[in-house]
């Protein structure tokens, strides 16, 4: 798809939802990125996105998504990081 998007001739990319657009955020957040640059709307059908040129709702839904997203990332990822310092001051190494 992206190589189609990128050769040009794409005007817009439906998706159910905006998980099976990217494998994670990073990657959906290059994708949502690369569209509007080269002139192509996003429409998710289950979540109401739309970021076409006529609907602006839709790109701040997507930004508050992708915002909500980061926000949740993070909330994971600091457990995560104490649980591994613990285990490294017990002198145990991973991996």
């Amino acid at each position: 798809m992206l190589t189609h998007v990128r050769a040009g001739g794409v005007y817009q990319v439906v998706t159910y939802k905006l998980d099976r657009l990217g494998r994670g955020l990073s990657h959906l957040a290059l994708i949502a990125g690369d569209l509007p640059v080269r002139n192509v709307a996003l429409l998710c059908t289950s979540q109401g996105i739309d970021t076409s040129m006529q609907n602006p709702v839709g790109q701040f839904q997507l930004g508050l998504l992708m915002a909500v997203a980061e926000f949740e990332r993070a909330l994971i990822k600091e457990p995560n990081i104490a649980g591994l310092e613990v285990t490294w001051k017990k002198g145990k190494r991973l991996g």
